[in-house]
């Protein structure tokens, strides 16, 4: 990299959900064995690239220094700064490939070795054994450990906040109660100690389904004593990782997030009256051999569409399409959105989402 021309490109990629599911599904289907681990304060195991400076911290007084006149040099990688994620990444792959690791092409967060496969979450990761050793999962964190503080956590049971349970018939069910309960409480639909309060009323579906959600631009003001953005922030990681059924819901409701109203917030607590009644739900993955690999898709031509509002707001015009690719009759990968390109017929729309699938 060159001194201020790659000053912008500081990207690290990141461990996909469908990859997690993938290989969790796979593990019952072929018996392989898990384990999960941690990288100990990870970020500043790696040394900084660069030279780096930073000011003294406020509060802190050394002897013969002064704010004003003197600076520290960063010697290794700190949280906080710009290519910080770039800079841990780099070393990570680094110190795999001379472990004799190799990457994976489709996800640069996924690494093999003999029958050892090592998915990798920042610091956080999952080791699986094809063969159903736990001593060549050992074997490998031992290996590992000699160019990185990394710490075996044993029997994976709560991954990114997600609490995994590997039940009596073999199946594995993801639940993610914490982040549910943060919603709640963000909305004031429980109290400190989880119990539902006396006058909310639950929902049956997550948004409802008799009027067509939209800009609502003459609409009351957002009023309600909550942050919009990160509700639709902890929506959509609940969504992505657990919760398909909330894919429709959240999106809609995400597409005003620069300007909501009252409207869009009436929605956001409806479906976190359908939450209140689906806490205890998760995501199961019971996978049936005889469906290796499929692909569902739907669209829906133009149902955003309101003559009222369309001269001001086009977008009404998009179609909608959604599609869930399962492997063994797992879903592993969903999606519902609006079409970036204008349909002209159903046609066109169940095309572009087939495409979109694709």
């Amino acid at each position: 990299m060159i001194a201020g021309k790659h000053y912008d490109q500081t990207y690290a990629p990141s461990l996909t959900w469908a990859t997690i599911l993938t290989f969790l599904t796979l593990s019952i289907v072929h018996g392989w064995t898990t384990r999960q681990a941690d990288f100990v304060l990870a970020y500043p195991q790696a040394k900084v690239p660069r030279p780096t400076y930073m000011e003294l911290p406020k509060g802190v007084t050394l002897k013969g220094l002064h704010r004003n006149k003197h600076c520290l040099q960063v010697k290794q990688n700190i949280y906080g700064g710009k290519d910080a994620g770039q800079t841990w990444y780099l070393h990570l792959t680094k110190g795999l490939e001379s472990l004799g690791f190799q990457q994976a092409t489709q996800d640069k967060c996924v690494f093999f070795k003999g029958t050892i496969v090592l998915l990798v979450y920042t610091d956080d990761c999952i080791l699986f054994d094809t063969t159903g050793s736990q001593k060549n999962i050992d074997k490998a964190l031992k290996e590992m450990q000699t160019i990185f503080d990394v710490e075996d956590e044993g029997t994976l049971e709560d991954y990114l906040g997600i609490h995994v349970t590997k039940r009596n018939d073999g199946t594995i069910e993801l639940k993610q109660p914490h982040l549910i309960d943060s919603i709640l409480a963000d909305l004031r639909l429980i109290h400190a100690d989880g119990s539902p309060k006396s006058n909310t009323h639950t929902k049956d579906t997550p948004l409802m389904t008799t009027r067509v959600f939209g800009p609502d631009r003459e609409g009351d003001q957002f009023d309600f004593p909550w942050e919009y953005r990160s509700l639709i922030g902890k929506l959509n990681f609940l969504e992505k990782s657990t919760r398909p059924d909330l894919a429709y819901a959240t999106h809609q409701c995400a597409r005003f997030m620069s300007d909501p109203k009252k409207s869009h917030g009436e929605a956001i607590k409806h479906i976190g009256r359908y939450l209140l009644k689906t806490r205890e739900k998760g995501f199961i993955i019971q996978p049936d051999t005889s469906q290796p690999f499929e692909c569902w898709v739907d669209a829906d031509f133009c149902g955003n569409w309101d003559k009222d509002i369309a001269p001001l707001e086009p977008d009404t015009a998009r179609s909608r399409h959604g599609f869930i690719i399962k492997l063994f009759g797992v879903p592993i990968f969903w999606q519902s959105k609006l079409q970036t390109q204008f349909a002209l017929s159903p046609a066109e729309s169940e095309l572009l989402g087939i495409s979109a699938a694709t």
